[in-house]
């Protein structure tokens, strides 16, 4: 007997590697004939990135030198200024003396380098377009186990590369910080459905292993686009929050979680500053400077010009410049009196206007607020249908032949800040598309909310809506945020169409007349 349960078991694991071999073979099948790996260079050659070509420069930098270099002071460049660092962890420094960016981007790209990749801008265009392709691969494998069907994750495959085919200049036009946020949903998603679906591990020692993977996923995302970021380890708090598992597991897991930040938002970058400043020479044997953490693009910056998106009773408006005229006669430390750089009241008298804004004028900022989410069916399919034009540092760009109103215009570059119907030319086909997304989201929450989901599945869309939802919120307070949320929607589409058709989520007739003629005994007895 115990022969036959070997030769069995090896039956059946040869059965499951060839099956997984075939899955994928049939995936790279699809990617190679696709044509996906191919960059349009007419598309890649018309978008603006957000400091593309000076991350370039500094990472062959970097690989001159030998170690990951990133430190930059703009306002102090731009005005003439003098500074210099001191041993311990970098910063870029962009605005102002407490102005700070994130700095996963550049990190990734810059050990990328000096790994012996070559870094310059068609690189950086393929680096971009394989992310997101290899990105997709993992989902699709996700999809198949979710609607267990090799079909379904061939079908969710062909889906993604048909979006892809519709949002170049996402994928790879302006390859940047903020464009490569767009993976973050796929991967975020996958590493959900892993925890899911391994949730009755969480007790042990494997079990916290996964979470401190899944932290760390979404901790680097933080690191690179920390606004984006913050979406998901959100998300995967939520996730644990509502996972079947006894509370103190999920206490532990949520410190695995903060552990797995503290490593790579303070750790990583401490240990990166150590090893430039060992080859240096200016290590001078302190360990506090290393543990200080890189600082990250504030959120009040954001938010404050955000209200200018919309007529408002502060006169605000969606342009830096205007914002700084606002603070400097308000706040006189905020800003340097004659020269366009942050002093060091500058986040706090961006954050007393907008606590002021909203405690004196609620009922404008509701209404305004209200306008954004509305505005996010607007936006999504918007984004997807002009998504090969041109673009500046993430805005949206203005479709060839429509008028925009000069309001809705981002100041200084090519893009619309505020949306309105008027400015939607899609074709007939995609508000079809559109439609029917939303048609069929719609129904999966009907099924879902009749207990037509398997139970073991629910707390994982569970968690995607919850994400959308965080996206959906950040792109209503920040019109330049949003490019995740755009492949969250039609990610979630996907997935909730090959759900419905794989795991017969749509009750027969015989199923119907059960459901009825139970619901008829409960009611009766």
């Amino acid at each position: 007997m115990e022969f036959l349960r070997k030769v069995i078991y090896r039956f059946n694991d040869r059965t499951r590697k060839k099956n997984i071999f075939l899955f994928f073979g049939v995936l790279f099948f699809i990617i190679i004939v696709s044509g996906t790996l191919m960059i349009d260079q007419k598309i890649a050659d018309n978008g603006t990135g957000y400091f593309t070509h000076r991350n370039i420069q500094q990472t062959n930098e970097a690989i001159k030198l030998g170690y990951i270099k990133y430190e930059t002071n703009d306002y102090a460049d731009t005005f003439g200024l003098e500074w210099e660092w001191k041993p311990g962890v970098k910063r870029i420094i962009r605005s102002g003396p407490d102005d700070y960016d994130d700095i996963g981007y550049i990190v990734i790209q810059q050990t990328l380098g000096l790994l012996g990749v070559p870094i310059n801008i068609h690189s950086v265009e393929i680096i971009h377009n394989l992310a997101f392709i290899i990105s997709l691969v993992v989902l699709s494998f996700v999809v198949a186990r979710l609607c267990k069907s090799h079909y379904a994750g061939w079908i969710f495959m062909i889906l993604a590369l048909m979006l892809k085919s519709r949002i170049l200049s996402l994928v790879y036009g302006t390859p940047d910080s903020r464009t490569i946020v767009i993976i973050f949903p796929i991967l975020a998603f996958s590493i959900i459905f892993l925890l899911c679906r391994k949730n009755a591990l969480i007790g042990s020692v494997k079990g916290q292993l996964l979470v401190l993977f899944c932290g760390l996923t979404c901790s680097i995302m933080y690191l690179i686009r920390s606004n984006e970021g913050m979406v998901f380890i959100l998300t995967l708090l939520f996730c644990i929050m509502v996972l079947k598992i006894k509370l103190k597991y999920k206490l532990i897991s949520v410190c695995t979680v903060v552990l797995s930040f503290i490593t790579i938002f303070i750790l990583l970058p401490g240990a990166i500053a150590l090893h430039r400043d060992m080859k240096t020479g200016e290590y001078n044997g302190g360990v506090l400077p290393y543990l200080r953490g890189p600082g990250k693009h504030q959120s009040y910056h954001s938010l404050v010009i955000g209200l200018g998106r919309y007529p408002n009773s502060i006169g605000m408006i969606f342009d830096d410049i205007g914002c700084y005229e606002i603070l400097r006669e308000r706040f006189p430390d905020a800003m340097h009196p004659s020269l366009n750089y942050h002093g060091k009241g500058y986040y706090d008298g961006l954050r007393s206007i907008f606590l002021d804004y909203v405690t004196h004028y609620p009922k404008e900022y509701i209404t305004n607020l209200s306008k954004a989410y509305f505005e996010l069916f607007y936006f999504i399919p918007y984004a997807t249908s002009t998504g090969n034009l041109p673009r500046d540092y993430g805005y949206l760009p203005e479709p060839p032949g429509v008028i925009v109103d000069k309001r809705d215009l981002g100041h200084n570059v090519r893009g619309i800040v505020t949306l309105k119907s008027k400015y939607l030319k899609l074709s007939h086909v995609e508000w079809a598309t559109f439609c029917f997304a939303i048609i069929t989201i719609m129904y999966f929450v009907f099924l879902y909310l009749s207990n037509r989901v398997e139970n073991v599945n629910k707390k994982f869309f569970l968690s995607i809506c919850f994400a959308i939802f965080l996206q959906g919120t950040v792109r209503a307070m920040v019109p330049v945020h949003g490019w995740s949320l755009v492949i969250s929607f039609w990610i979630f589409f996907f997935i909730t169409l090959l759900y419905i058709l794989f795991n017969r989520a749509i009750p027969t007739r015989k199923e119907g007349l059960i459901n009825l003629a139970k619901k008829y005994l409960s009611n009766n007895v």
